[in-house]
């Protein structure tokens, strides 16, 4: 199965046309529990929610791609795709890095 999550702030709308042609492709939504303010805990609860094992594909974009990284890590998954994503804190601005723990507001 692949997985694809959207950038900060969209839908699973983001992905139009050619994307719907993807066969067993599930196109993801941020989950609404106020248990995920940490990228882990996000990470962890999107693969709960959705039985993401280490066989399937991960597909993020943006914050969607740094979320991936992260299920990425915990399943030690076989295939991941970044679609302009950074892959560790230090690629990010660092202004908005600083703004990171109020981020839940």
């Amino acid at each position: 199965m692949i997985y694809i999550l959207p950038g900060m702030g969209a839908t699973q709308k983001m992905y139009q046309g050619p994307w719907l042609t993807l066969p067993n492709t599930t196109f993801l939504n941020y989950p609404q529990t106020p248990k995920t303010f940490t990228l882990t805990n996000l990470a962890k609860t999107i693969i709960k929610q959705n039985n993401i094992t280490p066989d399937d594909t991960i597909i993020g974009t943006s914050l969607g791609g740094i979320i991936a990284v992260e299920i990425a890590h915990i399943l030690n998954s076989k295939q991941l795709f970044l679609i302009s994503s950074a892959i560790n804190k230090q690629e990010i601005n660092q202004f908005l890095l600083a703004l990171s723990p109020i981020s839940h507001l």
